[in-house]
């Protein structure tokens, strides 16, 4: 039996049509994990017929897993999630300085999730409180690259602060939170 390791990121369409191509080319039983499930095959299979009974294991995999208590449990999370974003949004009113405004960015980085982020009306107060009491506004300094302004190195601690903050208002508008990188410059800044 030959052991085929597929591609991380490939469909298993593809990774099934490879196995059978292994399988005919050296005539043997050929076997691959996707996705935590085992599949065995012999030459001459049939590729889409493996794949689908792949995604019928996986789903009953799904279907076994998902029982009410567990769904129940992912619903709870989820509630306490998002009361936890309303929650840390009601401290937006305290944020006084650029640096409690990116402490206040990293928390929202750790408390968002896809299901939990900040409302319409809440990116809206957001944008407009860091633009009105700090002039900062979303992506600022990124396309900066007039070489006058000299290198990063060379920006003054405002200009570094300015740029995360207005890093941090950019994700937290596009994707609904900050990138996690968040963490580490507002660790080097001296902020956390």
């Amino acid at each position: 039996m030959i052991k085929y390791d597929p591609i991380c990121g490939s469909y298993i369409l593809d990774v099934c049509k490879k196995a059978v191509d292994l399988a005919n080319e050296k005539n043997e039983v050929v076997s691959f994990e996707f996705n935590g499930i085992t599949v065995l095959l012999s030459p001459n299979d049939d590729p889409e017929e493996l794949a689908e009974e792949w995604f019928a294991r996986d789903n009953q995999r799904k279907i076994e897993y998902w029982t009410p208590q567990r769904l129940q449990e992912k619903a709870d999370k989820e509630s306490q999630d998002f009361l936890n974003i309303q929650n840390h949004f009601e401290t937006l009113k305290s944020v006084d300085s650029r640096e409690s405004l990116i402490r206040w960015f990293c928390e929202l980085e750790k408390l968002s999730f896809i299901h939990a982020s900040l409302n319409h009306d809440q990116k809206v107060l957001l944008t407009e409180k860091c633009m009105r009491e700090f002039g900062i506004y979303s992506g600022m300094n990124c396309s900066d690259t007039t070489p006058s302004k000299g290198s990063w190195d060379n920006q003054s601690r405002e200009y570094k602060l300015n740029w995360l903050a207005g890093q941090a208002l950019e994700g937290t508008l596009s994707i609904g939170c900050p990138h996690g990188i968040i963490h580490k410059f507002a660790e080097d800044f001296g902020i956390v």
